[in-house]
């Protein structure tokens, strides 16, 4: 069985995909029986889509590069 330190690892740097199908195995029995963690998992969830909604608004403000632009040439000119 996998700690919860390393389950809280592999969440943060999603790299529960790329791990061997025991080790992912494992990962899930650990979600399974601890509450913690699952909590963990749940909100890790809820932050990436609000920072991809955050993304989302930013993109659809700024559509074509015009505010990098300007930022980048003032800080140029200093």
């Amino acid at each position: 069985m996998i700690s919860c330190k390393e389950v809280a690892r592999l969440l943060d740097t999603e790299q529960v995909k790329d791990q061997g199908s025991m080790k992912r195995l494992q990962f899930r029995m650990h979600l399974w029986m601890c509450r913690h963690c699952k909590r963990f998992e749940r909100q890790i969830r809820q932050l990436r889509a609000a920072a991809r909604q955050l993304l989302g608004y930013a993109q659809a403000a700024r559509p074509d590069g015009e505010l990098e632009e300007r930022i980048l040439r003032r800080l140029s000119t200093r």
